[in-house]
């Protein structure tokens, strides 16, 4: 994995943590009850650990004020799959929910090894569909947050 798309997951995973927590309860509450509704799907996601932030310092895991304790990175062969950029991760650190600039809505569980994410599981995706139809965008125009 090259180091540009380790800081991108990094810095997307930072961003996460940035999220009111009242927000990522919020929509973790609305979207688990929507995984019971009509076009809603099981999803299975392959993760493949990531144990280290600095590949020239492996064992670093301080940097600043933050500590790694690990990264995924996340396949699955469901069409709509990929593109996750807006992220939330609950409170208790135990479920996730994203968007996709795909269209797409994700919630699932996360796995733990100690303190490190280890996986995804009881995962779901739907189809995110706004009021306005108009604020669907073409191609580079669209971005789900």
């Amino acid at each position: 994995m090259s180091r540009v798309r380790i800081i991108r997951n990094f810095a997307v995973a930072a961003l996460a943590l940035a999220l009111p927590a009242a927000f990522a309860v919020h929509l973790i509450a609305r979207l688990a009850t929507a995984q019971e509704q009509p076009g809603v799907l099981p999803l299975h996601i392959d993760a493949v650990k990531v144990e280290a932030f600095d590949r020239i310092v492996p064992a670093r895991s301080i940097f600043g004020e933050l500590e790694w304790r690990g990264g995924l990175v996340l396949s699955s062969p469901a069409s709509g799959f990929g593109g996750w950029s807006g992220m939330a991760i609950s409170p208790d650190g135990r479920r996730i929910v994203a968007v996709s600039d795909r269209l797409r809505w994700m919630t699932a569980d996360i796995a733990y090894d100690g303190n490190s994410p280890a996986g995804l599981k009881n995962a779901s995706i739907g189809v995110l569909a706004p009021a306005d139809p108009e604020m669907l965008g073409v191609g580079h125009d669209r971005d789900a947050e």
